[in-house]
C-alpha cells in the first residue's frame, strides 16, 4: 500500500512539473509588448541590405 502511495505521489509531482513547464511555454509564446517605441529606421536598413 505504501509503495502505491509513493508511486502516485511521484506521478503527481511529475504532472505538476509538466503543467508548470507548459504554462511557462504558453506565457512565453504569448508575450505582448505595449508602449515600446518601434525602431523603423533599423528595419528599413535591414530590408535594404542585400547581404553583401
Amino acid at each position: 500500500m505504501a509503495s502505491r502511495i509513493d508511486e502516485l505521489e511521484k506521478a503527481r509531482e511529475a504532472m505538476r512539473d509538466d503543467i508548470s513547464y507548459l504554462q511557462s511555454q504558453s506565457m512565453r509564446n504569448n508575450l505582448m509588448f505595449t508602449s515600446v517605441p518601434e525602431d523603423n529606421a533599423s528595419r528599413e536598413r535591414d530590408a535594404g541590405s542585400d547581404g553583401a
